[in-house]
């Protein structure tokens, strides 16, 4: 299930670190739960559970001048920009680049990025 959503047909601008991000083809965000059992020693009796969300991105890229844009730097922020609202991901690290090569169509790059945290605003932004 996405993240949240803009409408069809808005134009969407990503920015990475303030900066625009370019030549992206398509987008994924989810929300990741994890619960973690504090247990007695000894036993299994479950003490607490602790709660901990992140947020996983996937970034689809159509060639390797976007892909310079996130080579080598820290992602402090991404922020997804439409006409009426704005999610921005923070303390974020890229997990992994996946290469799609393929003869009918051109090189794409998988990006793969974990968020901590997640803020939304909405209006005009």
């Amino acid at each position: 299930m996405a993240d949240f959503a803009f409408e069809k047909g808005d134009d969407i601008t990503i920015y990475i670190n303030g900066q625009i991000l370019g030549g992206v083809k398509g987008a994924v965000c989810k929300k990741d739960n994890t619960c973690y059992s504090i247990s007695e020693f000894l036993n299994d009796i479950p003490v607490k559970k602790l709660d901990k969300s992140n947020y996983q991105l996937e970034l689809v890229l159509d060639g390797s001048d976007s892909l310079q844009t996130l080579h080598g730097q820290n992602v402090q922020s991404i922020e997804f920009a439409g006409l009426n609202r704005k999610v921005i991901y923070s303390d974020c690290f890229i997990d992994s680049v996946d290469t799609s090569i393929s003869p009918e169509k051109p090189i794409e790059y998988t990006v793969k990025i974990t968020a901590v945290e997640r803020s939304e605003i909405d209006g005009d932004v």
